[in-house]
């Protein structure tokens, strides 16, 4: 009997046959240079995520309500930055600027999300589809 081209001797009550030796030190290098590659991919992938998180600190995404009377600044980070709101509005129904300061600071907070997740999914896409567990 072969395996992998190696021929079968046979071990005793002591030592198990050669091609079982030989078989487990062959996995076993095959299953090291397989985790090694692996490695070598995850860190490649946690600097481009560290690049993509970079530019999210920077990017700013502007968000508006209420026909222009409420303005708010988000990063791709979700770190709001600006808070703009026109003293005019402030004239209105305080259940009304509530409800109008509250949407756009939800829009912004999603915006920021997809802006996130999209950029984010292309780092692990490029990993074939990204690694198990992660994103």
């Amino acid at each position: 009997m072969t395996l992998n081209g190696l021929t079968q001797l046979k071990g005793n009550a002591d030592t198990p046959p050669l091609d079982l030796i030989y078989a487990n030190d062959y996995l076993t290098e095959k299953i090291m240079a397989g985790v090694g590659k692996l490695m070598k991919q995850v860190q490649k992938m946690q600097k481009q995520m560290e690049s993509v998180q970079a530019e999210l600190a920077e990017k700013e995404l502007t968000v508006s309500s209420g026909g222009g009377a409420v303005e708010i600044v988000i990063t791709g980070q979700s770190e709001f930055r600006k808070l703009t709101i026109d003293p005019e509005f402030l004239k209105e129904d305080a259940e009304m600027v509530s409800e109008t300061l509250l949407g756009a600071i939800q829009e912004a907070s999603a915006k920021a999300k997809a802006v996130n997740e999209e950029a984010m999914g292309s780092v692990a896409g490029g990993m074939g589809g990204g690694l198990p567990g992660f994103m």
